[in-house]
């Protein structure tokens, strides 16, 4: 009798932890109606971002250099944390990449910022650097991207399909997902909230959903 007491402490107390564990995470959703996140929009001779039909469009027009666009985040990156971003891509293929943007900071005329990327078949990770310079009188970017590492995943080519990408920090710890498979996972510490988009090559992502989870340290009992 007294096993089946503890037991039932036991299973009972356990409970509650977990429960009490998920009801301090806040979770987040922002979509596009509202942009309560302020992304920009643009439009240059060589990218435009817009807000249109519940989507927050990234259109980089050329193949020399990618185009990103960042905004802050409401998260604590020195606590652990997931950020899910659903992403509807209207072109997979193997010559262009498109992803995530994380750790940007800058610096006077130059930033510096870490990307995970995918394009068919395959990932990237890279260190990109930008530098603010005046072009035919008009204020531009310069991007460069760096490989840190690469590899395959499960990502096929098409038209018009939903790629979801997920970041997840515990401890040091990054994990990289995408569509729910973990891609690459990296011992990294961040020192910036600063996310975004990135598209490499002629082509175009549409952002339909951002979510973002604050986790907490589960209560010890």
């Amino acid at each position: 009798m007294k096993n089946r007491v503890f037991l039932f402490l036991v299973y009972f107390f356990s409970g509650i932890c977990f429960l009490f564990a998920q009801e301090n995470n806040m979770v987040t959703i922002y979509n596009f109606e509202d942009n309560r996140l302020q992304w920009e929009e643009f439009a240059t001779k060589t990218s435009s971002a817009t807000l249109s039909g519940g989507f927050y469009i990234l259109t980089n027009k050329q193949t020399s250099e990618p185009a990103k666009s960042i905004t802050n985040f409401p998260v604590n990156v020195k606590e652990n944390f997931k950020i899910k971003v659903t992403m509807l891509i209207p072109k997979i293929s193997k010559d262009n990449y498109f992803g995530l943007v994380y750790d940007y900071k800058e610096k006077q005329e130059k930033g510096s910022f870490k990307s995970f990327l995918v394009a068919e078949g395959k990932y990237k990770v890279c260190s990109g650097s930008e530098l603010e310079y005046v072009a035919a009188k008009k204020d531009a970017q310069r991007i460069t991207l760096n490989r840190k590492a690469s590899g395959d995943i499960i990502l096929k080519s098409g038209k018009d399909r939903e790629v979801e990408f997920e970041i997840e920090k515990k401890g040091l710890q990054l994990v990289f997902s995408v569509n729910n498979m973990e891609v690459y996972k990296c011992k990294e510490e961040l020192s910036s909230k600063t996310f975004g988009f990135i598209v490499e090559g002629k082509n175009t992502i549409k952002v339909k959903e951002v979510s973002i989870e604050q986790i907490k340290e589960e209560a010890n009992w």
